[in-house]
């Protein structure tokens, strides 16, 4: 596969690996501290992704800022919460597809009658103003240390 003038042949490819292979063969020729440097960036990049305002701002907006499916649908977000920086991805949570593998614990939570529920490290709000709103009868307790976020959850 190679050429005459000792040119790689994969200078030439325009098409992007794949994530995966990229990973596989990132994964057995870099050493581990490589690999979680370039893991991190990589997170790095999907958090600026998921919480640019210039990306979220428009959607939210057309969304009209409401958690569109999973168990808090309809719930109502505030404008500010596009362009306020949380350690909290809001872009998931709006879509309603945040931590989906945690909705059937959610709804078994909202079908029994619980007196209070305590939300610790409640961030913004979503899982807090989410069981408030499913759970109208319910106490919700939330602690949050950022006070920033405590702002948004209230």
């Amino acid at each position: 596969m190679g050429t005459d003038s000792g040119e790689n042949p994969l200078e030439r490819v325009q098409i992007p690996l794949p994530l995966a292979a990229a990973k596989v063969l990132a994964v057995k020729i870099l050493p581990v501290p490589a690999l979680r440097l370039a893991r991190n960036a990589f997170y790095y990049y999907l958090r600026y992704r998921i919480r640019n305002v210039k990306l979220a701002a428009p959607i939210a907006k057309r969304l009209n800022h409401r958690v569109q499916d999973g168990p808090f649908a309809g719930m109502q977000y505030p404008e500010e919460m596009v362009r306020t920086d949380t350690e909290s991805p809001f872009m998931p949570k709006l879509l309603g597809c945040y931590e989906m593998e945690c909705n059937p614990f959610i709804e078994e939570i909202c079908r029994r009658d619980y007196d209070q529920v305590i939300n610790i490290g409640a961030a913004e709000g979503y899982y807090a103003v989410g069981l408030a709103m499913r759970m109208p009868r319910t106490r919700i307790i939330a602690f949050e240390t950022s006070s920033r976020s405590r702002r948004l959850c209230l």
